[in-house]
């Protein structure tokens, strides 16, 4: 200094004082202009050592605060507001009061004042959250990472501001410059004393989506319509869920705090729950069934998964379990094991059941010696109910038909609905075949009381065949089998009956399904043929009419007797085809017989209660009179006596409109154990037709007695009468003689061929001219 001639001079310098005690001191002093002067120089020493450590401290200071602020791991920035505070200090002066309101009406200030703020540094974990790489590039594109609900923010950080507020905090959506949405808290205290503020960005972006996830599962489970309850490690319940408590009827002020034993039934196994308790406490899951009681004391199922919770240190600290009310489920599960296995109709065992009751009656037989016996119970006539009076009132006759052979059994024995009308009995343990007969018998009677369903009284009766385990077979199937050939045998002898099997029915069964397939064949092999009866005048033996029978001769089995195979023929259904076609071919030969002889002529043509029941006959009339020519009054239709208990209505209606046609009407079998004046004052008919049977027994004075009172009850009502079975000459004189009106039978001629009827018709005729 003295060199270079300056006035002054100051230097610091480190000192130390006498006790060894460091000092730090400002020396400074005044240098003489005048070289003359040089010899005395005063110098000012003043202690700063307080002044430099004070000094250092706050670098120190600075140094830290730099640290912290560079390497936080919270988004900092710091703002140079003066630019912002002048901008405020002209709008008071302005006259604005209301910085809010101004903002509000003009919304373009707020990004002009974002313009305004210079970012004067950024930490590094602000540039991470932004993805920029300096901040300078910050500086220049912030404005760009602010959304308009930022800029709704910023406008109330200005306002708070503008009041004087001490600190500011709000949050918001940003992006960034690649289009990422951030959530952020942006905070910050205001200045007092300078024009700085330090901003803190926290990034909520993940808590935030986390939130709304946890609030999505929170609406999940409250809104869920499964059951959800939540428990602590000792089972005590925290929550539930709506549903829960809607299902079983419980507030929550009654479950919370209590364990889930409130919904017990009593009727889950005890092991279930200590089973279930053992596996969630070990931290597996359980899942399983569970039959619960709600608070109203109805059961229910439910099914349930209960998984432990644990914490990050693998304890478990809560249980919850997650159900559903599966009792629809079970009900429906419960229905299509009835339907699988009982019938819909009747609620008796299906098929299918009983032939498994039957295979484990078998084998226990087989394991313990014991009786069995297998019926086949099968209604008689029963598709005729169906035909006449339709479905429903079939399926009714059904279902009283079931009650009544269920109650004709012991409780143990099993009914069961094998098809149709057939069903199935089980009898086990029967001492005896007697006992066994006594079952079958009571079956029986239980047929013997009219059905009255809809107004309709039906009198139903039913056949049965029964095999034993011991005269039977072995096995299931030979059991059925033996059981299905007796009830035909049953069928066979007259039906509402009962028959054991026997080996030799083996030979009849198979015998029955070769006819029955014949059968099936036989109008396509054109095997079946009419015979032709003469009728006559019971007065002087003239032929005024014919009955026409069907025969069938077959190429392997021969003749079949109509007795045979007209019962068959109804069992399976032809006998409406079969009886169409003899009709019609009837008709077509009579008209030609009344054509080439000019004489007036009947045909007799026996209807199956199956036509009638079908109503078919109606229209099958109609056709066989239009196509063959033959006058209605020619046609005389029999129907047998058993046929008119069966339905009034049906049967009495469709008499009616054959009535109505023309065509004559005769009660065939008359006599034979239905007779009733209720029943031919109600039926439109013409002609009764005294059976054979007391025909051929007017020796006994019981058969000739009721033949007379057969005769004069039909003189009383006009009807007339054809004596049928006149096999002797004094069998003829007795009806002729007592008022019959024609006869019928092997005296007069045997059934015939047509060509043998020519011929009869011939004779007759020339013995009438010789007469």
């Amino acid at each position: 200094a003295l060199w270079e001639k300056k006035s002054d001079f100051s230097a610091v310098c480190s000192a130390r004082k006498a006790t060894g005690a460091p000092l730090r001191v400002r020396v400074s002093g005044q240098l003489p202009q005048d070289e003359a002067l040089y010899h005395s120089v005063s110098f000012c020493l003043t202690d700063i050592t307080q002044i430099v450590r004070a000094e250092q401290e706050m670098q120190a200071s600075l140094d830290r605060y730099e640290g912290l602020f560079r390497n936080a791991t919270i988004s900092l920035w710091e703002e140079d507001l003066r630019a912002v505070l002048v901008e405020l200090e002209t709008l008071r002066q302005q006259g604005v009061q209301d910085l809010a309101g101004y903002m509000a009406d003009h919304p373009e200030e707020s990004e002009r004042f974002r313009r305004l703020v210079y970012i004067n540094d950024a930490n590094k974990a602000t540039l991470r959250l932004f993805g920029i790489g300096s901040v300078e590039e910050l500086r220049e594109k912030h404005i760009q990472f602010f959304t308009e609900e930022t800029f709704k923010a910023y406008g109330r950080y200005l306002t708070a501001l503008w009041d004087g507020e001490s600190q500011f905090s709000a949050e918001t959506q940003m992006t960034t410059l690649e289009g990422k949405s951030l959530r952020l808290r942006i905070s910050g205290l205001f200045p007092r004393q300078n024009t700085m503020m330090t901003i803190s960005l926290e990034d909520l972006t993940a808590f935030r989506q986390q939130e709304e996830t946890l609030n999505k599962l929170s609406l999940a489970i409250d809104q869920s319509s499964v059951y959800v309850v939540i428990t602590d490690a000792k089972g005590i319940i925290e929550y539930v869920n709506p549903a829960l408590l809607k299902g079983t009827g419980y507030t929550e002020d009654e479950v919370i705090g209590r364990k889930p034993s409130i919904w017990k039934s009593g009727y889950t196994s005890d092991q279930v729950y200590c089973d279930m308790w053992e596996k969630i406490t070990s931290g597996e899951v359980w899942s399983g069934e569970l039959y619960n009681r709600r608070k109203n004391g109805e059961y229910y199922w439910e099914l349930a998964t209960i998984s432990p919770l644990k914490n990050d240190d693998g304890v478990i600290t809560h249980f919850i379990g997650i159900k559903e009310d599966i009792s629809q489920i079970k009900e429906q599960e419960m229905q299509l094991v009835l339907q699988a296995h009982y019938d819909e109709l009747t609620g008796l065992p299906n098929r299918t059941l009983a032939i498994d009751r039957l295979k484990q009656a078998v084998k226990k037989c087989q394991r313990e010696p014991g009786a069995l016996a297998v019926f086949f119970v099968d209604l008689d006539y029963f598709k005729d109910v169906n035909d006449s009076l339709g479905h429903d009132v079939g399926d009714t006759l059904l279902v009283e038909a079931a009650s009544r052979i269920k109650h004709a059994v012991r409780a143990s024995d099993t009914v069961g609905r094998f098809g149709g009308d057939e069903f199935l009995v089980l009898i086990e343990g029967a001492e005896a075949s007697v006992d066994v007969e006594a079952i079958a018998q009571k079956i029986n009677n239980a047929f013997i009381p009219e059905f009255t369903i809809g107004g309709h009284e039906i009198n139903i009766s039913c056949s049965i065949g029964v095999a034993l385990l011991k005269d039977s077979g072995t096995n299931v199937q030979e059991l059925l089998k033996a059981a299905d050939t007796a009830m035909y045998k049953a069928k066979g002898d007259g039906r509402n009956t009962y028959h054991f099997f026997a080996q030799t029915m083996s030979y009849e069964a198979k015998e029955r399904l070769l006819m029955e397939t014949r059968l099936r064949q036989a109008m396509v092999r054109d095997d079946l043929f009419l015979h032709y009866q003469p009728l006559v005048r019971a007065e002087d033996g003239s032929c005024v009419g014919t009955e026409v029978l069907m025969r069938w001769q077959d190429s392997e089995m021969g003749l079949v007797p109509p007795s045979r195979f007209i019962p068959l023929a109804e069992d399976i259904g032809k006998i409406i085809e079969m009886g169409d076609w003899a009709l019609r071919k009837a008709c077509v030969q009579t008209q030609e017989w009344i054509s080439r002889f000019g004489r007036p002529l009947t045909v007799s043509v026996n209807v199956s209660p199956r036509q009638l029941y079908h109503q078919s006959i109606l229209a099958s009339t109609q056709k066989a009179l239009q196509e063959s020519g033959l006058p209605p009054e020619c046609l005389v239709i029999e129907v047998t006596e058993g046929l008119l208990i069966q339905d009034h209505r049906g049967i009495l209606e469709c008499l009616q409109e054959l009535k109505q046609l023309g065509v004559i009407l005769s009660v065939d079998d008359f006599g034979t154990g239905y007779s009733s004046l209720s029943y031919l004052k109600k039926f439109p008919f013409d002609t009764l037709k005294i059976d054979r049977a007391f025909v051929g027994d007017l020796e006994s004075e019981d058969s000739a007695t009721l033949v007379k009172a057969i005769l004069a009850m039909a003189d009383g009502l006009g009807l007339k009468v054809v004596g049928e079975g006149v096999e002797e000459e004094s069998q003829w004189h007795y009806l002729r003689e007592h008022g019959c009106t024609i006869c019928q039978g092997y005296y007069f001629s045997r059934p015939v061929e047509p060509e043998e009827f020519e011929a009869y018709l011939t004779q007759n005729r020339k013995e009438e001219t010789t007469h």
